[in-house]
């Protein structure tokens, strides 16, 4: 009777072993995640015979998902290393048969006992069942077996109780609905609408339904932009006030008085307390957020087109925008309006004198 095969694994009925396919492993080739899994999968060991030695690969291949490796990235020298080391015992392994029958003689069997053992590390678990033969102190009796110096588990465990806690951090943004806009006013319209319809949703008795918005719908709504682009940019400003702390010399804000007014960032001079009148409290941006570009280039198309002179001084009666001048060159320069306005009127050479002219002179 010659080998067979069963469940994936060789059997060979005149000596009664077991051995499973040995892999195809090509010397020479550039080692990636592609080839450590196809040869890895190629030891079809489903009775678990050859785990002690597969799971070396199969850790091997977990590393390379967890470093995120493309399949057809070469691997580190590391990884290599040991990949190596794993093929060239492969064949060794995988061509040692195991015995399939239980006892080592034809003597009559007077009783059986199973033994299991179990062990886990980080990387992995494994378990094992002797039949028969074992360990030499397994034949002595179960009193003289060498103790593991673990005491003995209690057969009943007092339940615990897992406490599961999820934190949800809620984004502090209206999706990106700035982005859909090329106009500040439209931007803040579209906001004000969402807002009456979330409104109109929460409270039906109070429903709102005129085909027009109220002053206060869009003041709201553009408050509601400009303390978002606030969060976003400065976030480190709003903690450390919170905190009462001061803010670093370098900051920005540091030559102003930074205060939280209607959660809403202000901020004013130091002369405010020698003032006689009240002071201009200005609304700091950053122009990191897109919010703020697309409200300093907006107003530079309400406004007719102005100089940066100009549009400076309109939007620092309401605003502290650090870095404003020069974000406001880069808009005229590329403004096509402005390009045409401020260009500079072409210089035409004179001609060449006639040459009687010449000649007289």
């Amino acid at each position: 009777m010659g080998c067979t095969t069963t469940l994936g694994m060789h059997w060979d009925v005149a000596k009664n072993t077991l051995h499973v396919t040995t892999p195809v492993v090509t010397p020479g080739k550039v080692i990636t995640k592609c080839l450590v899994a196809s040869i890895t999968a190629q030891v079809y060991d489903v009775l678990g015979l050859y785990s002690p030695f597969v799971i070396s690969a199969k850790i091997l291949l977990q590393q390379l998902w967890k470093d995120k490796v493309d399949w057809d990235d070469k691997v580190i020298d590391n990884i290599q290393l040991r990949w190596r080391a794993w093929t060239d015992d492969v064949l060794t392994v995988t061509n040692h048969p195991i015995a399939r029958k239980y006892t080592v003689n034809p003597s009559p069997i007077v009783s059986y006992s199973l033994h299991g053992y179990s062990d886990a590390s980080q990387l992995a678990y494994g378990a094992a069942v002797y039949r028969w033969h074992g360990p030499s102190w397994l034949r002595l009796p179960e009193s003289e077996w060498p103790s593991s110096g673990v005491s003995s588990l209690p057969r009943e465990l007092p339940e615990t109780k897992m406490v599961v806690l999820t934190t949800i951090t809620a984004p502090t943004q209206v999706f990106d609905l700035w982005t859909r806009y090329s106009n500040f006013s439209t931007l803040v319209r579209t906001l004000a609408w969402i807002r009456r319809f979330a409104a109109n949703c929460r409270t039906p008795a109070n429903k709102l339904s005129s085909d027009t918005l109220r002053s206060s719908e869009l003041a709201n709504a553009k408050f509601h932009l400009l303390r978002l682009s606030q969060s976003n940019t400065f976030f480190d400003v709003l903690q450390t006030i919170k905190k009462k702390q001061s803010l670093p010399r370098n900051h920005p804000l540091a030559g102003m008085i930074v205060c939280i007014h209607d959660d809403t960032l202000k901020a004013t001079g130091r002369i405010r307390q020698h003032s006689t009148t009240t002071p201009r409290e200005l609304i700091p941006l950053s122009l990191k957020s897109p919010i703020t570009r697309l409200l300093v280039t907006s107003a530079h198309v309400t406004y007719q087109h102005p100089g940066v002179a100009a549009l400076l001084s309109i939007l620092g009666h309401r605003y502290f925008i650090p870095g404003l001048r020069n974000f406001l060159k880069k808009v005229s320069k590329r403004c096509a309006i402005c390009q045409r306005a401020y260009a500079k009127p072409m210089q035409q050479i004179m001609g060449l004198l006639p040459l009687a002219t010449a000649a007289t002179n």
